[in-house]
């Protein structure tokens, strides 16, 4: 199933209407990840997210927001498989960011209070405050998608600076895990 959608969405730009059609690639994947356990998610798996996230416009990722992508994967969030996490993250920032960019300039990102609510935003943080990941993307990808989260609102002085220092390092060129 994964393997064939991460196939299929490889080389195929016009696929999105098609994965997120009722009963498509996204409702199987979002129904997958809800019931396997987390220590058996892996790159097969989440690859065909990869793929809808990086073709996919700023309308696009937000019909993937609906459709429940970011609920599902905030799973992921507490995996100890570096690959995963580095794939989720991703993903959410990528996401988040479309969302956020939709509703214009000094605007809030809906996403965030959802995130709020159900822990993913916590998550986040914890995975972003995390110092032992081999790959330091998975820190950078965290920080950019509280970051965006927190669009046009106070980010939350228990993080806030670290992550407003990460965002500035990124920004100036100082966070070298981007020049990989």
């Amino acid at each position: 199933g994964c393997k064939a959608s991460s196939a299929l969405l490889k080389e195929n730009d016009d696929s999105f209407p098609f994965a997120v059609e009722e009963g498509g690639i996204i409702d199987e994947i979002v129904s997958l990840f809800s019931k396997l356990p987390i220590e058996d998610i892996n790159e097969i798996h989440i690859n065909p997210l990869v793929r809808l996230s990086e073709i996919s416009n700023f309308e696009q990722r937000k019909i993937l927001s609906q459709k429940g992508v970011l609920k599902s994967l905030s799973r992921s969030l507490n995996s100890a498989n570096e690959d995963l996490l580095n794939n989720s993250t991703y993903i959410f920032q990528r996401i988040i960011f479309g969302v956020g960019d939709l509703e214009g300039k000094g605007k809030p990102n809906p996403l965030l209070k959802e995130m709020e609510r159900d822990g993913t935003v916590i998550k986040l943080v914890e995975v972003f405050q995390n110092d032992k990941y081999e790959n330091k993307d998975i820190n950078v990808w965290s920080a950019c998608s509280v970051g965006r989260l927190y669009k046009a609102n106070q980010i939350p002085s228990e993080f806030g600076s670290t992550i407003v220092k990460e965002l500035q390092d990124i920004a100036t060129g100082n966070d070298l895990s981007l020049s990989r």
